[in-house]
Order: C-alpha cells, then structure tokens, then sequence
C-alpha cells in the first residue's frame, strides 16, 4: 500500500474529495515528518502544530456540512520565509526582519490558494533575502540535504525543495531570481517551475531584483505543478494564457540543446544527461545542437540588473542596520553601488536585444533541453569546483545555468532525471518560450510517464 505522503497532489485532491482520508489524519502524517526529519535537514523557519490541527479539523468540519472549497481543500502547504503571511511572521531568514510586525496579511497569490482550501502549514529556510544559490546562508542556520547531510540542498528556496523531499507537506512555494526554484529542486530531487515573468503576481512577497523576481511552485511532480499553477494564476492570466492537451509522446517535436559558452559541464553530468536526452528521443522528439549568441555579454548584464536592483531596495536597510545582514550578504547587496545608472540602462538595452535574437532560435523549436545545474550537488563546505577548464565558486556553479531563463522572462522546470556518482539527483532543465508554461508542464509531464526518477526518494522514505 502506498503511504499517504507518497500520493500525488491529482490522488490527495480526489481521497480528500471523497472522504476516503480525512484532512486531520493527512495533516497528522506530514507533522510527524516534520517532528521526525527537520532537526536533521533545518526546513521549518516557523510552524504551529496546534494551529495546523485545528485548520485541518475546520476543513473536516466544513466537508460534513457539504462545503468543499476548492482542489485544495485539506491540502498543507509549505511556503518560503519571503512570502507575506497572516499566520506567521515573515523574515526572508535575516535579522533585518527579526523585529518586524508583518504577520497581518497574506500575499494575494496565497489568498488564492487559501481561497481553494489550502492550509498554511509552516514557513521553509532560505538563503538570506534570496541573495545565494546555496542555502547555506540564513539566520536560522543552512539547510541540509535529505539524500546526505553532508551536501547543500541549493537554494535560495531551500527549505521548500528539502521539506518535499522530506515529505513534510505536499506543495511547498518558492521565488526565482536567478535559479532559486529550480537549484533546490534539482539538488532534492524534486519538481520546479519557475513561471513566465508577470504571470503570477508577486506583491508581498519580499523581492530580491523586481524586474527578474518570480514566484513558483513546487512539488514532487510536474502533474502536481501543472495543478497547482494554474490555481496561483489571476482570471484574467487564465484567460490569456494557452492551454495544451496532454502528450502521449513527443512525436512531432525538435529540441535544442544548448552548446557553447555558458552550457558546459562536468563529465558525471553530461553521462547521466545524455541517456535522459536517449529517453526524450525514444518518445519521437528530434533533439539537435544550437550555439545562442551574446551569451558572456547577457550573463554580465542579468548580474548589472541583479545588483543594481537589490541595492536600491536594500538601501535604506544598509544603513539603518547595516550589521544586521550576514558579511556575505551584505557585501553582495553593496556590490551593486559600484554600477553606475548608465551601466543599469545598458544592460537592460541589451537584455532586449538578447530577448529577440534568443526568441528568433526559440521559435524554431519546442523548447531548450540542458541540466539544471552543470556540476553533481557540492558538499557543504566545498568552495570551488571546476567546469571545463574553469575553476567556479559554490554560488557561480549554481547560477551557471539557470540565471538565463530569469534574464529572458521564459518559463523553464528542472525535474529529475537520474543521479550522479555521489548519488544525488540530477535535474533536467526544460525551457519553452514566453506564455508556454503550460506546453512546457505538458512535455514534462510526458517525460515522468515514462521515467520514475522524480519516483526516487532518499533511503529513509521508501514506499511501503
């Protein structure tokens, strides 16, 4: 028998809808994961059992008298410390917040959610402000990685990736700025989107760089990623946006797979990429190479955006609580004084010249195949690792792939697709273009039809 934690969002929303598991005992099977696994891996920033098991028995209550509020009804919900919430203080794990009354509203795509029955269950660890692609920096301590302790679980959504590999809620919430959904999601072995820029609203989640901050969601599977945004979506999006029907196979389609400066990586990941690449050309794809321009100049130029904007929005802090950031933090926020309002213009000139000649290659195409991250998931306290010929900081060989996709605005996913030499998963990355969020879940759906890595999980949970 499958255990509870283990069903998919599809399989929970219809035994919840069917009173076939109540909302208390399945609220009751994730609590006992967070009582047994967060002193290992650091998810849970703030939680309140009590509060928890109350919510539930509400949604029980309310399902006796024949009110169902929604696909979500019963379901918990695991959210990262930027995301405004009612329930629990917010404090984007920084002691810039630690004295701040936030806890009075819910960001509105929570007030979505919440309007379909989801219970905010907890809020999850993150690197601080969502500045680090490590989760190794937070005021609460790093996070730690379900598959082995002794390695990062990426970030900056940390908590939320490691809570779902965990199995401490089903759906967990994260932000994107230039990786921070989809690292964690890779280094846990879990599901990812991050969205087509603008398509869900972000106010009152605290930003990092408003003009290439995302929120997304995440889960075990891109099923459950497909059901879930959509609920996060406004009615006029829904109404915009194109709906696909599901894929059989991928017979019909051609994907490109970025070659050149920017796509390089090591030998144990480029074995385990390549059979998933076998796999996606089993299921009738033609799958070619293609070299994208400008790729150096962009790169700098997502960094003069990315530091520029963090700076503005940090600086009344930076100087109202300047040592309430940690060193490292900090020192990045301030790098973003030394780039002049000249520099910030050009490269957002730039960023529409690269977003044209990017969609000119796109377009021919149904999508961008590469990994997630170019190296296996680093050890805590590894510095350096090489890429090619290049020696790369921890926090660079995180980004080194996934900034890209930020920089762009398009929608991309990392789901599993196999695991390294260390035995930790790796994440295939798949991108589509602006406003086809909805084709690229349907083609990654297809690829979890016929693969069962996103069905691996750490030896500690096992279905029984």
């Amino acid at each position: 028998m499958t255990r509870i934690d283990e069903l998919s969002l599809f399989e929970l929303i219809r035994v919840i809808k069917e009173r076939k598991v109540s909302c208390l005992e399945l609220m009751n099977v994730f609590l006992e994961n967070v009582k047994e696994y967060n002193k290992i891996s650091n998810v849970i920033v703030s939680i309140d059992f009590q509060q928890c098991l109350k919510e539930a028995v509400n949604a029980d209550n309310d399902l006796a008298n024949n009110i169902y509020r929604g696909p979500l009804h019963g379901i918990p919900l695991g959210v990262k410390d930027n995301y405004l919430t009612s329930n629990y203080p917010t404090t984007a794990c920084s002691d810039v917040l630690k004295e701040e009354d936030n806890k009075s509203i819910d960001a509105p795509v929570l007030k979505l959610l919440k309007k379909q029955g989801a219970i905010i269950m907890a809020k999850t660890n993150m690197h601080e402000w969502a500045f680090g692609a490590t989760n190794l920096l937070s005021n609460i301590g790093n996070t730690k990685n379900p598959w082995n302790k002794m390695f990062i679980t990426g970030g900056s959504s940390g908590g939320s990736a490691a809570g779902l590999a965990q199995r401490m809620f089903p759906l967990a919430l994260g932000s994107d700025t230039g990786g921070s959904i989809r690292i964690p999601a890779a280094c846990c072995g879990i599901s990812g989107l991050k969205p087509s820029y603008s398509l869900i609203n972000k106010e009152g989640v605290y930003p990092l760089s408003f003009s290439l901050d995302v929120v997304g969601p995440m889960a075990k599977t891109a099923e459950d990623l497909e059901i879930i945004f959509e609920l996060m979506l406004d009615e006029k999006i829904k109404k915009e946006i194109n709906y696909y029907k599901d894929y059989q196979d991928l017979k019909g389609m051609t994907f490109a797979i970025p070659v050149g400066s920017n796509f390089e990586r090591t030998k144990d990941v480029e074995s385990v990429f390549v059979k998933a690449i076998e796999k996606i050309k089993s299921l009738g794809a033609k799958v070619e190479e293609v070299e994208l321009p400008f790729m150096k100049e962009a790169l700098g130029a997502w960094k003069a955006i990315l530091y520029s904007e963090a700076t503005a929005y940090h600086q009344n802090n930076l100087k109202s609580k300047p040592n309430a950031f940690s060193k490292n933090v900090k020192l990045m926020i301030e790098c973003g004084e030394s780039i002049s309002a000249v520099d910030y213009i050009k490269a957002n000139q730039f960023r529409s010249i690269f977003i044209k000649e990017i969609d000119s290659i796109l377009k021919k195409y149904d999508g961008f195949l590469f990994t997630t991250l170019p190296v296996s998931v680093p050890l805590i306290d590894e510095d350096e690792l090489v890429i090619g010929n290049n020696k790369v900081s921890c926090q660079n060989s995180m980004t080194y792939l996934a900034w890209f996709a930020n920089y762009l605005g398009t929608p991309q996913v990392s789901i599993p697709c196999g695991v390294c030499a260390n035995e930790l998963p790796i994440g295939l990355a798949i991108m589509c273009n602006i406003k086809e969020d909805f084709k690229l879940l349907k083609i990654s759906k297809c690829f979890q039809t016929h693969t069962d890595f996103h069905k691996r999980v750490y030896k500690k949970i096992k279905v029984t």
